[in-house]
């Protein structure tokens, strides 16, 4: 496979609403001829209808052009590849995403954060779909990484911006754990930590896009994370992720763990009743159910 990485084809990872199975049988998918680079569906006209664009997606869009994200996958695919090699990153389910219309693809969010991006680039070497990441503001104000994820055609999360990009037919990503679940300590390592986190739950019923789930477990084993009270304090206080971790030999390097993605099938979200109070209770229920199938997949993940 060109991609650096290799793609698995899988049996139904989930097949009753509640359970998940182990695959049968795992088997290489050959990689297709790398598709051409494919823009966003949304025209600018609809983009700039967006209001939490960032000023260089706004200025793209005022002078008429669209995401160039054509040039961030130029600079940044070289660079994935042999990460991906690296890790000898493996995705198990890719054929579960849908080839067309919208789609949430769900991650779990560890503290390197950049194994979510391998998945994203699977996606778009072996699928031809460009994924849309809907990130923390956070990472938007960092050097050369905000820049470099607008290009890519990220977006700052929002419930409008997302609702948007989904009824135009993207393919959008979100980590409802953030950078809480990033931080975490190892010692709560393969954890998801999503329970108050329901926007993705209320946007996939709003906009009846199924919801996909991706877990990679050992992406938490990449750096050892000491528990610590100033981590919580930092973030709570001043939304800065200030943590003690240690990577390969006590270094900054990420340790040489085998990253594989685990993906479920299309999971379709019930309908949005009428009633306020009773939608409410369709959410907490879709939510519980979505958290139980995602800790499931980092469990017997862990097992094989």
């Amino acid at each position: 496979m060109g991609t650096g990485g290799r793609v698995v084809s899988s049996e139904k990872i989930g097949r009753s609403k509640n359970h998940l199975v182990k695959p049968d049988v795992l088997t290489t998918k050959p990689s297709p001829a790398h598709p051409s680079p494919r823009t966003p569906m949304m025209s600018p006209e609809k983009l700039a209808k967006i209001p939490d664009l960032d000023a260089l997606h706004a200025q793209q869009i005022k002078g008429g052009v669209e995401l160039d994200c054509n040039r961030a996958i130029r600079i940044t695919v070289p660079i994935l590849k042999a990460i991906r090699r690296y890790h000898q990153h493996e995705v198990i389910g890719l054929q579960n995403i849908p080839q067309s219309g919208p789609v949430l693809v769900v991650v779990n969010h560890s503290l390197a954060t950049y194994d979510i991006f391998l998945l994203l680039h699977a996606i778009y070497e072996d699928l031809g779909r460009l994924p849309r990441p809907l990130a923390d503001r956070l990472f938007f104000r960092l050097p050369l990484i905000g820049d470099l994820i607008r290009l890519y055609g990220a977006v700052q999360g929002s419930p409008q911006a997302a609702r948007e990009l989904l009824r135009a037919g993207e393919l959008i990503t979100v980590a409802p754990g953030g950078m809480r679940e990033a931080l975490r300590p190892s010692s709560q390592r393969y954890k998801i930590l999503w329970e108050e986190r329901k926007g993705f739950v209320r946007l996939a019923m709003a906009t009846k896009s199924p919801i996909v789930l991706a877990a990679c477990p050992k992406a938490d084993d990449l750096y050892h994370i000491y528990p610590s009270h100033l981590t919580a304090w930092f973030y709570k206080s001043y939304k800065i992720p200030f943590f003690f971790a240690k990577g390969w030999k006590a270094t900054a390097i990420p340790q040489p763990v085998k990253l594989t993605h685990y993906l479920s099938d299309p999971i379709v979200p019930p309908s949005v009743p009428k009633s306020p109070s009773a939608a409410e209770k369709v959410v907490d229920g879709f939510h519980r159910e979505l958290v139980q199938r995602m800790q499931m997949l980092m469990d017997q993940t862990m097992e094989s």
